[in-house]
């Protein structure tokens, strides 16, 4: 069910840039993909991934009102950092207006998600997945209306915005008021919180970093013409990652079950058979791409962009390994050793920042896809050997025990 709507949100997303194709130009798509990329990794350091943090709370250490408290706040500092990081950075005209209005929508959208670790939390998977396609319909509308209207970036960010603002209010908190268990805010057990999950919020703002650092380059470089070509080729990884991502959350909850209160039975199992899952479906699509790429890119967003194909074919890889990392990166939250998540989101960023300044400049597109490609490669690794550690290390069961003797 979860998998579903995160499909549909993902499809209606795509949609969406193939309005910004279409209805716009290649500048717009990437006016507009450059704002996202701009809003994403400052929105998610203040996430604190507080999401997954409430949907690995098994044992209710945290209410759902000092997790509301301190998103609210977080949110807030959000948009003022993202804001103020958009100007200094020397952004101006059509792309300032659309970093600013993209961030108000994170913001909103960040409300929507720990709804969504609320939901999970409770086994309201069918009320996720409604909102997750009314959340991609509305983007889908509001893109494609903001383009009519006005023909430009800062009015499909606005279409955006109002649409996710729309399934927020008459949507997601109408239904966190009837799942929200009793329970008042702590601002001292926020602070805590927040303590404690600032590590993920550092990991996924590195995840982020890596995932958007080429297209800084490439846009800096070769202007958004060029990133929003890249942009209509590396969709596919962020749907294939959000697949696997979103299949991954939904048995979150599950690891973390069985390796705190099971004692590990079935943890493992569960952790390679989402990888097997990832790996065949992503190797398909590799395929795919390869035979008839060309024709997928010029019926979707036009003729001009048929000719990047084998781009195309080289974001399949990268898809795999980032999906890979997306699972073995959350069999590592739900050891909730979130401090360890820090050192291999740091590394991709600094490994991808030096693929992309020595690819981009001569190679374009393909070296912002070929950096991506070093630093997902990189990542996997890394996390891959730190979960081998935490396991072999005992570090889980010693938390375990810790939690049980009450201290």
């Amino acid at each position: 069910m979860m998998v579903g709507g995160r499909f549909a949100y993902m499809g209606a997303q795509g949609l969406a840039l193939v309005a910004l194709a279409r209805l716009g130009s290649p500048e717009i798509l990437g006016v507009y993909s450059l704002g996202l990329a701009v809003t994403a990794p400052v929105q998610q350091l203040f996430s604190l991934n507080l999401r997954h943090v409430l949907t690995t709370d098994v044992r209710g250490e945290h209410t759902w009102q000092t997790y509301r408290s301190l998103r609210d706040v977080t949110a807030i500092l959000s948009v003022l950092v993202a804001s103020l990081a958009a100007v200094l950075v020397g952004y101006t005209g059509d792309t300032l207006l659309a970093v600013l209005v993209l961030t108000l929508a994170k913001a909103v959208e960040s409300q929507s998600d720990l709804v969504y670790g609320l939901m999970q939390r409770q086994d309201r998977y069918s009320w996720l997945a409604l909102s997750m396609t009314l959340k991609g319909l509305a983007m889908l509308c509001g893109v494609t209306a903001g383009l009519l209207l006005t023909g430009s970036a800062p009015g499909a960010a606005t279409g955006t915005l109002l649409g996710w603002l729309a399934v927020y209010l008459l949507v997601d908190a109408p239904r966190a008021r009837r799942l929200a268990p009793p329970g008042e805010a702590d601002a001292a057990d926020a602070w805590t919180l927040a303590r404690r999950a600032l590590p993920l919020g550092l990991m996924i703002m590195f995840v982020a970093l890596q995932t958007n650092a080429p297209r800084y380059f490439l846009e800096r470089l070769h202007g958004p013409a060029l990133l929003g070509y890249f942009s209509a080729t590396a969709y596919v990884v962020t749907v294939m990652t959000a697949v696997t991502t979103t299949l991954s959350n939904a048995l979150l909850p599950r690891l973390a079950d069985r390796l705190h209160l099971q004692g590990g039975t079935g943890f493992d199992r569960l952790l390679r058979q989402q990888a097997l899952l990832a790996t065949l479906a992503t190797l398909a699509t590799t395929l795919a791409a390869i035979a008839a790429g060309d024709l997928f890119l010029g019926l979707l967003f036009g003729e001009d962009y048929a000719a990047w194909k084998w781009l195309l074919v080289g974001q399949t890889l990268v898809a795999l390994a980032a999906g890979l990392t997306a699972i073995v990166a959350n069999a590592t939250v739900a050891t909730r050793h979130f401090r360890a998540l820090v050192g291999p989101s740091l590394l991709g960023v600094l490994v991808v920042g030096a693929a992309a300044l020595w690819l981009v400049p001569d190679h374009g597109a393909y070296g912002a896809m070929g950096a991506a490609l070093i630093g997902a490669v990189v990542v996997l690794v890394a996390r891959a050997l730190l979960l081998r550690r935490l396991r072999a290390d005992g570090a889980v069961a010693a938390e375990v025990a810790v939690h049980v003797d009450g201290s």
